[in-house]
């Protein structure tokens, strides 16, 4: 099923990427295919009532190509029992039932699964893995990738996906076993300046990522990663296929073992979901909601 989804990912054209940069609002450089948002019912986003009940966008499956549908369909039903099946590890680590977090997720979860295409960097301003962005942007100005300044101004941004946190409970990331452009932040959840090291891919392998979710669920025993992507190297073009699980939007998450004093109090998934979406992809005015938010005095 890897194999296959990987041949047909590979196959799909890209949308453009000078419409997706129009809209996010945190310029990256990556382009979306056309199956981005596939989801567990054929949504085609044409009714009043299928565009009220998701916020994460439609199927949009290509036509001419033979199998993709099918691929597409296995794949991400695959990545949805594993997340089954390592959030049922997460909950006996915690000392808790297996099915501690069935609730919260089940047959209502809203995951979605995107392909993801970055194409090679034009060479100017190419950042290797060793490369110091952070200092880099310091020394040259914050507004260097400002997302304002044209993308032809700018010679190539290093990024190609700036750097988050994951919304969601767990992710499963396919990447391209050719080119290592993924980084996490060791010094996150610390103080002091970033420590970007390198995802390097495995082949055959899933890396496996925890959301802003998980760590509320765990009540901070498992932490969210800070990562990033890295544009991709001059000549080589890179895909990745991220399935983000995630809970049903009316469930509400809040720390699963209520023995302990809650770190977080508890919030709706679809509201979180909302306010991130509206971060993301559109300047409202309002900062991006964080779980750092919702962080309550006891247990710290």
């Amino acid at each position: 099923i890897v194999r296959r989804t990987i041949q047909l990912a590979a196959a799909a054209p890209p949308l453009s990427f000078d419409g997706l940069s129009s809209r996010r609002r945190r310029r990256d450089r990556s382009t979306d295919s056309p199956a981005r948002g596939v989801t567990r019912r054929p949504l085609d986003g044409r009714s009043s009532r299928a565009r009220a009940g998701v916020m994460d966008g439609f199927n949009q499956i290509p036509d001419d190509l033979e199998g993709f549908r099918e691929a597409i369909d296995a794949y991400y039903a695959g990545c949805a029992r594993v997340c089954e099946c390592l959030l049922r590890g997460v909950a006996a680590s915690l000392g808790l039932p297996p099915d501690a977090c069935d609730a919260h997720f089940g047959k209502e979860h809203t995951s979605y699964l995107r392909l993801n295409y970055y194409p090679a960097h034009a060479g100017e301003r190419f950042a290797s893995a060793a490369t110091d962005l952070d200092r880099a942007r310091v020394a040259t100005g914050a507004a260097v990738d400002d997302a304002d300044t044209p993308l032809s101004s700018l010679g190539g941004p290093r990024l190609g996906v700036n750097r988050h946190f994951d919304a969601g409970g767990l992710t499963l990331l396919l990447q391209d076993p050719d080119v290592s452009s993924l980084q996490v932040n060791l010094n996150a959840h610390g103080s002091g300046d970033p420590e970007w090291v390198d995802v390097t891919p495995v082949p055959g392998a899933l890396t496996v990522n925890v959301g802003d979710m998980l760590q509320v669920l765990s009540n901070g025993k498992y932490k969210a990663p800070e990562h990033r992507v890295l544009a991709s190297p001059p000549g080589k073009v890179r895909y990745s296929a991220p399935f983000f699980y995630n809970p049903a939007y009316d469930a509400e998450i809040a720390p699963l073992d209520r023995a302990a004093a809650p770190r977080y109090s508890p919030f709706a998934w679809g509201y979180f979901r909302r306010r991130r979406f509206e971060g993301d992809f559109a300047d409202e005015g309002l900062d991006e909601i964080q779980i750092a938010d919702y962080v309550t005095d006891k247990g710290e």
